[in-house]
């Protein structure tokens, strides 16, 4: 890409152009220099393009000239690291989270068991377990539907994520039972 953006009034001039010959820019679309060179200006270098199109178009050259910049720019990072900025810098990260790096194990109340139990550094866990947290959702009054069933006719509550949808767990044994009994 050659030249830079040309801007009036805080507008960039290719646009200008553009709206002053052809109107108004379509939501969602971009002016394209046709010749790359952004210092150009000219009607006849100009075209209009989606924005999906227009970084398609680009984004070779962008790859391109990154993946190019890749070895320059570790190289300059691992000299920054050994030097006394690179140093000092780590230091300064060192000392802003070594509260947290070496913080003791935390003792916390599991909200289901009500059991102790340790958790690393800076754990904000409310379970001791998979299976207490499971519990806990699994019992949350918001999460508790009442449901009519469809064999007796009888009002049943159910977690909102179970499977049975339909029967009362007496319902669902027999219907269970008959479908062993008769492979259904």
């Amino acid at each position: 890409m050659a030249g830079k953006y040309l801007f009036k009034h805080g507008t960039r001039v290719h646009r200008l152009v553009w709206v002053e010959r052809n109107g108004p820019i379509p939501e969602g679309c971009c002016i394209h220099h046709k010749d790359g060179n952004k210092s150009n200006n000219d009607i006849s270098n100009l075209e209009l393009m989606t924005a999906s199109s227009h970084m398609s178009h680009h984004a070779p050259d962008t790859r391109a000239g990154r993946m190019k910049g890749l070895p320059v720019m570790l190289e300059a990072a691992r000299k920054w690291h050994k030097s006394e900025e690179g140093s000092a810098w780590h230091q300064m990260q060192y000392e802003r989270t070594k509260d947290r790096l070496h913080a003791k194990d935390k003792i916390h109340v599991c909200a289901w068991c009500k059991k102790e139990y340790t958790t690393g550094r800076t754990s904000k866990t409310q379970f001791c377990s998979g299976n207490c947290k499971m519990r806990f959702r699994y019992h949350d009054p918001a999460l508790i539907e009442t449901h009519k069933c469809e064999g007796c006719g009888a009002e049943f509550t159910r977690h909102h994520d179970h499977k049975l949808k339909v029967r009362c767990a007496s319902c669902q044994k027999k219907f269970n039972r008959h479908k062993f009994a008769y492979g259904g």
